[in-house]
């Protein structure tokens, strides 16, 4: 699965569960952390792949957006 799908899938999953009144539940609390550092870490992963590609010379031709969104 390509970075790209995957933060598109955890994006849409994350809003289904916030319409469900995620952000107030005691586990979501608790874990907000390590979800946090983990998609930083997805984060991170898209913009290596996105340098080394544009270093080999592959570009993008569309906008991108910016990867600093913040649950």
């Amino acid at each position: 699965m390509s970075l790209r799908i995957g933060l598109d899938m955890y994006t849409k999953e994350y809003c289904h569960l916030k319409s469900m009144g995620m952000l107030s539940w005691p586990a979501y609390k608790e874990e907000q952390c390590e979800l946090d550092r983990l998609l930083q870490i997805i984060y991170r992963s898209i913009r290596v792949y996105r340098q080394r590609r544009l270093e080999a010379g592959f570009f993008t031709f569309r906008k991108t957006a910016e990867l600093s969104w913040r649950i």
